[in-house]
């Protein structure tokens, strides 16, 4: 299976469970990945700081101690299903340390970013604005970037938290994450953002900028959260034309308001995204009822692909899982071939500098750092080998998986929305030539003018066209 971001590699070596983290594997006791993660950030935070946290009054301690206490009042009167694995409604403090947690390890193979961190999330003073930091790390990990730390540290200019490099396309950004400091006399109504955007685009971007601010208001429902974002887009629609600033910038305004209600149950993270001086970027998000519109929203979509994998990646990415595996990717092990490998036989391979026998189990594939973990087993022994991918053949798997879902489905268009039916079209016809897509379009066009065009234009095209007519047809 192929993951964006961070691969969940779970494996038994015995009776003991693992979880690799990068390739640290971490031992823990549970069965589903909500009890990893509170094992993998007790480690992390550190088991002789959580014991000196807790021997401080209530008013001295860490907000991570009352979480873990409320959660453990929450545990005391869970229910065991038939699984034998225990059931509570999740509750704001819960939710609060699955979500550091999560995060954390998200962002695992950076060691340098994850000391930083920790070192950070440990300080009562800057706890909140640096799990708002770390959150947006994960997104963009989640996305599939590479995160390059600024130098904060030099005082003579003043630097973005980060770049950001898209590995798909090699685009880079700076990003900016700012946390709003709360009022007593906060209200849905009167919540502020233009100091944390004003200070945001005074530092020195070498890169498009992408700003994250969090509005850090404690909401109670839906309603609210909309006039609050209403709210906050009608204030950057009127500073957008102050002509002191003129720095264009991808604004990403959230509110996570989970810390400020312990008993909270629903989940009410939510984001507004726009553009900063970005005219057309809005359009990505509005209704398309012609084909007209349909064409200039692929082409922006093109336009600003990056900032759509994010987009993804923030409402992916505050969903964490609850069991280890997941959909019909996990299955998919008749495509395995086109990297060599197939599934429950026996190979060679070298372990600890020791060359051993055994059977190929499972397989994950880390398409960020391009990656394959091979995992073995050799009786009630488990090994994970892990082998370097080339940009090929993560291409030649997705291509296989693809072919392989669609084998699976008796009618690849019954329930897709017009866009799933131009993309699922484009993946074969964005490999045909020039002439092939003219040929196709002759009858309808003028010649000299499909000639003139290119051949990706050509494909959108004709993509188009079969997606309208196959979507009303159905």
């Amino acid at each position: 299976m192929i993951f964006k971001g961070r691969p969940i590699i779970k494996t038994e070596c015995g009776n003991k469970n693992w979880v690799f983290v990068g390739r640290i594997p971490f031992e823990f006791n549970g069965k589903t990945f909500h009890d990893f993660l509170i094992q993998f950030l007790k480690t992390k935070l550190g088991y002789k700081w959580l014991q000196e946290q807790s021997k401080l009054s209530d008013n001295e301690q860490h907000i991570i101690l009352r979480w873990f206490k409320e959660m453990g009042d929450l545990q005391k009167n869970a229910t065991v299903d038939k699984h034998g694995l225990f059931q509570a409604p999740l509750n704001g403090s819960a939710a609060s340390l699955l979500k550091l947690a999560y995060y954390l390890f998200l962002v695992g193979n950076n060691a340098k970013l994850e000391e930083i961190m920790l070192k950070r999330l440990r300080d009562k003073r800057f706890f909140h604005g640096a799990m708002y930091e770390l959150f947006v790390f994960s997104v963009f990990v989640y996305a599939g970037y590479n995160i390059e730390l600024e130098n904060e540290q030099d005082l003579n200019e003043q630097h973005p938290e980060f770049v950001a490099t898209n590995r798909r396309t090699g685009n880079k950004y700076s990003v900016e994450a700012k946390l709003r400091n709360k009022k007593e006399t906060d209200s849905v109504g009167n919540i502020n953002i233009w100091t944390q955007l004003t200070r945001a685009l005074k530092k020195q971007f070498v890169y498009s900028k992408i700003i994250f601010i969090d509005a850090n208001c404690p909401l109670v429902s839906e309603n609210e959260m909309h006039q609050l974002f209403d709210n906050i887009d009608r204030q950057v629609d009127k500073k957008e034309q102050d002509a002191d600033h003129v720095d264009e910038a991808f604004l990403f305004v959230t509110n996570n308001p989970y810390h400020f209600r312990p008993w909270m149950e629903r989940e009410q993270s939510a984001v507004l995204i726009r553009g900063f001086r970005k005219s057309d970027y809005h359009l990505l998000f509005q209704p398309i009822s012609s084909r007209a519109e349909f064409i200039r929203f692929l082409e922006l979509r093109d336009k600003y692909n990056d900032l759509l994998d994010i987009h993804t990646a923030f409402g992916d990415s505050i969903k964490i899982p609850d069991y280890f595996g997941g959909d019909i990717e996990d299955n998919i092990y008749k495509v395995l071939p086109v990297l060599g490998y197939s599934i429950k036989r026996v190979y060679e391979t070298t372990i600890q500098g020791k060359k051993v026998s055994a059977i190929l189990d499972d397989y994950i594939i880390d398409e960020v750092n391009e990656e394959l973990y091979l995992i073995f087993k050799n009786g009630t022994e488990t090994f994970v080998d892990i082998k370097k991918l080339s940009a090929n053949d993560i291409i030649n798997h997705k291509d296989a998986q693809q072919k392989f879902i669609e084998s699976q489905q008796k009618n690849v268009i019954n329930g897709k929305t017009m866009l799933e039916i131009y993309d699922w079209l484009y993946v074969t016809y964005s490999q045909s030539t020039k002439e092939k897509l003219v040929e196709f379009l002759e009858p309808y066009y003028d010649k000299k003018e499909l000639e003139s065009k290119t051949q990706p234009e050509l494909a959108r095209i004709c993509c188009v066209g079969w997606a309208e007519s196959m979507y009303f047809a159905k």
